[in-house]
């Protein structure tokens, strides 16, 4: 068994009685919402009423989000509105944006009925870019400078969210962040709050269009808004990643469901989607290899442990950190 799909069994086997928990409660609310008004209300009266938790349990006076104008941030927008609609705040940081993006936020907005703030974090960009000594004419598009936008676009949104006492709400969805990898670790994938988190793209859609997000942003070809291309569009999402969204949702349940047997994987492709079962089961593998690549950034962040070998006191406290009576005991 090659490493990327024995990590991909690790990964499924750890949290296996979870995801499979959440799943089946999630696509029986999702694939019936069409038809089932009562469910589809639900299922958006419980996510409103866990970011109303998820603000309490934190103390925090409401949420804060970058609008980029796709159909995740619009979703998640429509959502923080209705939990919290006074004391959120939304943000459109444009750098080296496209116009259409801007657009498309301030049209979000206008649907929704919230103030947008729009930001040209440019300036900061060309800063960083000069301290560190990079030239983005010379080499527009290396992945650092890409995931470096990202990365100042959260660090406003976490300076903000400091200063009136907010949550961060990210905008990533299952299809990206499942397996895929596909956000900035300490971008996008740095937020307090993902509420869109355990959906795939299509259900995103399904909900947005619920909510009463505007058909154009939900016809829009998903974009991370980081790499201009010559004709002054942006990459999308898809083409950056070489998979197609409705792939990756077949690819991620059937990976869920059989991990790393290949052969499992090449019959229940077969089986199920006869016509393009060689495309799929490559999609399963690319995603086992962008899992194991990106496993720095689907995992928790590793802590080393006690150095019991090392310095004995600590095999006094194997449980953590002593208490503050015992501190008085120690040789300092």
């Amino acid at each position: 068994m090659s490493s990327p799909l024995l990590a991909m069994e690790n990964l499924r086997a750890a949290d296996n009685n979870r995801l499979q928990h959440l799943l089946s409660e999630t696509d029986v609310a999702i694939y019936t919402l069409v038809k089932q008004d009562r469910i589809a209300n639900e299922l958006i009266t419980h996510l409103i009423n866990w970011l109303r938790i998820k603000v309490a349990q934190a103390n925090a006076n409401g949420l804060i989000i970058g609008v980029s104008g796709g159909v995740d941030s619009a979703t998640t927008a429509a959502l923080l509105k209705r939990a919290c609609p006074i004391d959120n705040r939304y943000y459109f940081l444009s750098c080296q944006s496209v116009k259409q993006d801007m657009k498309d936020a301030q049209l979000v907005a206008q649907s929704i009925g919230f103030q947008l703030e729009v930001v040209d974090i440019l300036p900061l960009y060309a800063s960083a870019c000069a301290t560190i000594r990079a030239n983005p004419e010379e080499d527009p598009t290396p992945l650092h400078l890409m995931n470096l936008k990202a990365m100042l676009r959260m660090t406003f949104l976490a300076t903000l969210a400091n200063k009136y006492g907010l949550l961060i709400a990210g905008t990533g969805n299952r299809s990206e962040m499942e397996h895929a990898g596909f956000f900035t670790k300490r971008g996008d994938g740095a937020s307090d709050i993902v509420v869109m988190g355990h959906f795939y793209k299509g259900q995103v859609i399904k909900v947005a269009r619920l909510l009463g997000i505007p058909e154009r942003i939900l016809c829009r070809p998903p974009t991370p808004g980081l790499r201009i291309l010559p004709d002054g569009t942006t990459l999308t999402d898809e083409a950056e990643m070489g998979m197609l969204y409705s792939e990756i949702e077949i690819a991620t349940c059937l990976l869920m469901e059989f991990g790393a047997d290949l052969k499992s994987l090449s019959d229940a492709a077969k089986g199920r989607f006869p016509d393009k079962a060689d495309r799929i089961l490559d999609v399963c593998k690319k995603l086992a290899i962008r899992s194991w690549r990106n496993r720095h950034k689907l995992e928790p962040t590793p802590v080393a442990g006690h150095p019991q070998s090392v310095d004995p006191v600590f095999n006094e406290y194997p449980r953590g950190f002593p208490d503050a009576d015992s501190l008085t005991n120690w040789s300092w």
